[in-house]
């Protein structure tokens, strides 16, 4: 450790930062023994602890991580503040990659105890930072931590104000630039909903299946007989009433600003957009028949497909704690598994299928500064997952490949019905009762195509089902005539 970026850094982090250095008895053991020099700041509530210290094994570094994070703890317990801690891990030789990665695994966001690596790069002067959460650390110390030394008598315009008189939430504005792609996309789908209220006259105007229809919602089998595809992508914006737009603009919200930090804007937009297509597909093509489906909740589900791909991919996914997400993730699937009959399974478990390849397709940022290993894995899956999503989407869109399942199959079923191929119709029709036995609709269409076949028994079969299945179904008077003139 060159003694003389020792001096430099903590007299700057002193004289610009308003930090006081913190006595080697009052540290841990193995703190103690491996930092030349832990500084400290308390401002509005926050303590910040910077620890400068030479690159050494791996097993110490972490060690130094842990105590530091058990000190971190204690200091917020007594003291009723939030603790960062920046961990300056100096080297004199030049960083590669992977030994930026391993030290990105020292990593620490456990309650109010945020600890990140800092790597300095003597050879290069250069100080690497953390990559993505945890978000909120001071951005004025890593300028502080340069090593660069301060020229007697000069003080650059950035550090002429003290860190220290940085107001409470400032550092969060700087660290998190704006996520206007997020924010983008929340405007259109509360704009859409505000007009088509106005167009219906009434907040509850967009429960309507009618005009949910009329805006493009995924609606099966009629988008199959007519070819409507846009339908996959126009119903990601659409939403059925004030509590489920409510609902996904909040997820949205939280989720779509934390993959737009991690991918950036441009890719975060792929992914929703994709995963939101790949959704309304998956809702489609094995989603009940004769119902509306729309919302981006498949979109949603999709970006934490792409937060799974990032912490499983990434040079730096370790700052993705991966018990809180498979947590989110079973928790949601679990809600949408318990309220089947009222949540659209499938657009949620085709999003987050779509997100997690979409994700895979653009890959994660890498980091400037820091040379790339010579083969990476992931640039080949990356490009086959790119390859085959295109020629899927291309294929399915175009009509080429037509996916199976029981909306292709109910929608094989009113091709014949109404080319007058009853018989055609029949087999596919029965099906989708089987499938919905409480559907009413379906049910008047298998009594029709039984009676235009003379199957008297089984139209009045049918008669009484629907009688007893919804004795208000206003078409019952004219099905009873129908039936009472089978065979004449």
């Amino acid at each position: 450790m060159p003694i003389r970026y020792v001096q430099d850094v903590t007299q700057r982090f002193t004289e610009f930062g308003g930090f006081c250095t913190v006595e080697p008895a009052q540290l841990p053991e193995s703190v103690a023994e491996w930092a030349d020099a832990v500084l400290e700041r308390v401002e509005a509530g926050l303590l910040t602890l910077v620890a400068i210290l030479t690159a050494g094994p791996e097993g110490a570094m972490r060690s130094v991580s842990a105590q530091l994070t058990t000190m971190g703890e204690q200091l917020a317990q007594q003291e009723r503040l939030d603790v960062q801690i920046v961990m300056l891990i100096v080297t004199g030789e030049r960083l590669t990659r992977d030994e930026y990665d391993r030290w990105q695994a020292l990593k620490v966001q456990q309650g109010r105890v945020r600890l990140v690596p800092w790597v300095v790069d003597l050879t290069r002067n250069q100080v690497f930072a953390h990559q993505g959460p945890p978000f909120g650390i001071d951005p004025d110390l890593e300028m502080l931590a340069q090593p660069e030394p301060v020229c007697e008598g000069e003080e650059p315009a950035e550090v002429q104000q003290p860190a220290a008189s940085v107001q409470p939430g400032r550092r969060e504005a700087v660290a998190a630039p704006t996520p206007w792609v997020t924010s983008i996309l929340l405007i259109i789908v509360a704009a859409i909903w505000l007009i088509m209220s106005f167009q219906g006259g009434a907040l509850d105007a967009t429960e309507s299946s009618l005009l949910q229809h009329e805006w493009g919602a995924v609606s099966r089998p009629d988008m199959w007989v007519t070819g409507q595809f846009w339908r996959l992508f126009t119903a990601v914006f659409l939403h059925i009433g004030a509590v489920h737009l409510a609902m996904n603009g909040f997820s949205l919200w939280t989720v779509g600003r934390a993959v737009e930090w991690l991918y950036g804007p441009w890719r975060m937009l792929f992914i929703y957009l994709t995963a939101g297509v790949v959704g309304s597909i998956a809702s489609s093509v094995l989603g009940p028949a004769m119902i509306i489906s729309a919302g981006a909740s498949g979109a949603i589900f999709g970006l934490l497909g792409a937060i799974l791909w990032f912490r499983l991919s990434s040079p730096v996914g370790e700052v993705i704690q991966m018990k809180p997400l498979l947590t989110t993730l079973a928790l949601n699937l679990g809600i949408s598994l318990t309220m089947y009959k009222l949540i659209d399974n499938w657009n949620h478990v085709g999003g987050l299928v779509g997100g997690f390849v979409a994700a895979a397709v653009v890959g994660v940022p890498t980091i400037a500064g820091v040379a790339l290993p010579r083969f990476r894995p992931g640039r080949l899956m990356r490009g086959v997952a790119g390859a085959m999503l295109t020629l899927a989407l291309a294929a399915f869109v175009s009509g080429v490949v037509v996916l199976p399942g029981p909306g292709r199959d109910l929608a094989r079923a009113y091709e014949a019905f109404n080319a007058g191929q009853y018989d055609a119709a029949e087999a596919g029709i029965e099906r989708a009762v089987q499938r919905q036995e409480d559907n009413p609709i379906l049910r008047h269409n298998l009594l029709v195509t039984y009676y235009r076949q003379g199957k008297c028994s089984d139209a009045e079969a049918q008669l009484r089902e629907l009688r007893a299945l919804a004795p208000e179904y206003s078409e019952l008077g004219n099905l009873e005539m129908l039936v009472r003139a089978c065979g004449k």
